[in-house]
């Protein structure tokens, strides 16, 4: 379910301050097209400690206009009520490859990703739950113990294939009920010029003609079926 879909616009501060360098700017008509969406994939209450907490599911994809690509993406959710929302933990939290790494939801409610050749990965049993997922690009997630969830992504610098058009999240916040978050974001969009044409880039932001604000309703009582929906990925039956 889409709970957030907004086009990117240029960013008017980092036009003004965009100065001499060895790229040009796309033109605005190169823009269009740039979205922001993330999709609630699941939403599930978790008595971890016991707190009663929430297990929050989201799937991010930035989309670029067409010929150009996402080099560089910030992500950020702010829990702004109740005031006292805590970020317990999240994931992904360091993504430095783009192998396959294993998403894990342990016995105690602790999210986990790790790459299986290096048997760090939780044990798979009946208190677990495992699945592969890949990410396309660098990420880096903060913001444990603060109520503010954070994601960087960054195109492979060998690669240079951008940021992917889709990533999967994962937080564990307390409280339960509603939660009102604000979505604040910003991407670099690059456009690669012909031999002997030196790229274009420009930064973007969500559109402020559009809400910044999505709000989570968290059910009351935990359902196995919806807690294994949190980490079922989209290959899965």
């Amino acid at each position: 379910m889409i709970i957030y879909d907004v086009p990117l616009v240029p960013d008017p501060d980092a036009d003004q301050a965009m100065g001499p360098r060895d790229v040009s700017k796309i033109l605005d008509q190169d823009i269009r097209g740039s979205r922001l969406l993330v999709s609630q994939v699941a939403l599930e209450p978790v008595d971890k400690d016991g707190v009663r907490c929430a297990v929050i599911r989201l799937r991010c994809s930035f989309q670029p206009s067409k010929n150009a690509r996402f080099t560089y993406a910030i992500l950020s959710l702010d829990f702004v009520d109740p005031a006292d929302s805590m970020i317990i933990d999240l994931q992904p939290g360091v993504v430095l490859a783009s192998n396959p790494l294993e998403f894990t939801l342990g016995r105690l409610w602790e999210l986990g990703l790790s790459a299986p050749s290096t048997g760090t990965a939780l044990t798979a049993s009946t208190n677990s739950e495992k699945r592969h997922v890949s990410y396309p690009c660098l990420m880096h997630g903060t913001g444990e113990g603060s109520c503010i969830a954070t994601w960087v992504f960054e195109e492979h610098s060998v690669s240079k294939d951008g940021i992917g058009r889709q990533t999967d999240l994962a937080i564990v916040v307390r409280p339960v009920g509603k939660l009102r978050v604000r979505v604040t974001a910003q991407a670099e969009l690059k456009r690669t010029g012909l031999p002997g044409v030196i790229d274009a880039v420009r930064s973007l932001m969500p559109s402020p003609d559009f809400t910044t604000e999505i709000v989570f309703d968290i059910p009351e009582q935990t359902s196995f079926e919806r807690l294994r929906e949190c980490f079922r990925m989209p290959t899965d039956p």
